[in-house]
């Protein structure tokens, strides 16, 4: 189940759970940056998450005509991202996120400075966050644009329960289930009984993700003849977050969708309904 901490004292009373972060990192840039001749560097960045749990370095990084200069191969597309866990999530407000920047040398590489920020204010605080780059002397030294996004997960688990499915089909079908979150498909056995099909219990579907994740995630039913899908039904795991955010032992949700033609219509067709329980 999902682990919601209502505060930091509700965070420290859990620092024995090992709490999960999924980290995006993205749209890194700098300004006002210079070496010791006063000259825009040829600046690359040493990232520390948490000391020594997450270390990067960029390559050297491209200036554009003012004087902004990003990373894109570590920072473009997709960004930078890892998987945080730790045991001290009480304790993240002591725990930093540092950035170092560098001058690329043929010699003897230069430091610029560092910028810092606690893992509290990157995990609750805004995604787009400035920080200023302090020089060796104390001094500011320029300032980096950083784009992150800080997401709190868990393992959910998810139990089908008392799902009937009732379909126009004339021919025998197999069902798989997922979660659009992952590709594991779990299938069953092929009907060759009249409609309604029933199963007391499907098998659980386990899923690593954050709240936001799930908001925008489903529970897909896939039906198949002979190993081509002709209907899909799906259920939105939106229906869950109530027993995520109120915890208790058993929380069941009821629900009933259509199933759609997956065939030339492609969803525009009902051409049954799929029902059951979600259980928590």
């Amino acid at each position: 189940h999902f682990l919601a901490f209502a505060s930091s004292t509700d965070l420290h009373a859990a620092m024995s759970v090992v709490t999960y972060f999924k980290v995006h990192i993205i749209n890194v840039t700098a300004t006002n940056i210079f070496n010791k001749k006063g000259k825009v560097p040829d600046a690359y960045l040493k990232l520390a998450w948490d000391k020594e749990f997450k270390t990067v370095e960029t390559e050297t990084g491209k200036v554009d005509g003012s004087g902004r200069t990003s990373w894109e191969k570590t920072f473009g597309k997709g960004g930078l991202n890892f998987k945080y866990e730790t045991k001290y999530a009480g304790q993240l407000m002591s725990k930093r996120f540092v950035i170092e920047c560098w001058d690329k040398n043929f010699f003897s590489d230069e430091f610029i400075g560092k910028a810092e920020l606690d893992l509290h204010t990157m995990a609750t605080g805004p995604r787009r966050v400035k920080m200023v780059i302090k020089k060796p002397d104390g001094m500011p030294g320029g300032n980096l644009d950083v784009l992150a996004n800080v997401m709190h997960t868990t393992y959910v688990k998810i139990e089908l329960a008392d799902v009937q499915v009732d379909l126009r089909m004339k021919e025998s079908f197999s069902m798989q289930y997922f979660c659009s979150l992952t590709s594991t498909r779990a299938k069953t056995t092929a009907s060759h009984m009249p409609p309604p099909m029933r199963w007391k219990r499907l098998e659980d579907i386990t899923i690593f993700a954050s709240l936001e994740e799930l908001c925008e995630s489903f529970v897909v039913f896939e039906f198949s003849i002979e190993g081509v899908v002709h209907a899909v039904g799906q259920v939105a795991l939106v229906r869950i977050l109530a027993g995520i955010e109120e915890y208790s032992e058993s929380v069941q949700y009821p629900f009933t969708e259509a199933v759609r033609d997956f065939g030339e219509s492609r969803g525009q067709r009902v051409v049954g309904s799929i029902s059951g329980k979600i259980v928590l």
